[in-house]
């Protein structure tokens, strides 16, 4: 998803809390939910429990979102926090177990 073309507008969207509803709670809530219910159809791991790595995951992508919008022009950082991103989910996150 390319968040530079209009990062200006999406990050005041983000910081908008005049209301107890906001997009950036609406966002991780519904980031948790999907991630619950992914990691609810996979053998995972017990070393985490699915509530918190869902929450965590639903954190982490919203500040991951975040970083993105007040940092689209730095590729270096971009790429970093890619790799950070990738190497989380594939190594720490979600250890599948084997068949």
């Amino acid at each position: 998803m390319n968040l530079s073309k209009n990062h200006n507008e999406l990050r005041a969207l983000l910081k908008i809390h005049e209301t107890p509803i906001t997009l950036e709670s609406e966002l991780k809530q519904k980031l948790v939910e999907t991630c619950r219910k992914y990691l609810n159809q996979q053998r995972i791991s017990n070393q985490f429990s699915i509530d918190f790595l869902s929450h965590f995951y639903g954190q982490l992508s919203v500040a991951s979102i975040t970083f993105a919008l007040d940092h689209y022009d730095n590729q270096d950082w971009m790429a970093q926090q890619l790799q950070l991103m990738n190497d989380m989910q594939q190594n720490l996150l979600f250890k599948v177990l084997p068949g």
